[in-house]
């Protein structure tokens, strides 16, 4: 399976033009760091994004910001 019959079957069909070839695509990839995976507990500390076009960073759009978790940050797990 294709990565784009992949996301039409995960995504419920797309826009417009979703057959596009990849290196025609434009999209935004996002990023968490996270203190861990307890939603109760844990706390995100970094964001990020950049934007794409097909297979190309485009690195002059980038975006990254510390955040500052209520968590205590002890290096401990």
């Amino acid at each position: 399976m294709g990565l784009m019959a992949w996301g039409r079957e995960k995504l419920g069909g797309g826009p417009p033009g979703g057959d596009l070839p990849i290196p025609e695509l434009r999209f935004t990839v996002l990023d968490t760091e996270l203190t861990g995976l307890d939603t109760r507990r844990d706390d995100i500390i970094a964001i990020g994004a950049l934007h794409m076009q097909g297979s190309r960073i485009e690195l002059g759009n980038a975006f990254q910001e510390l955040v500052k978790p209520t968590a205590v940050l002890d290096g401990r797990t």
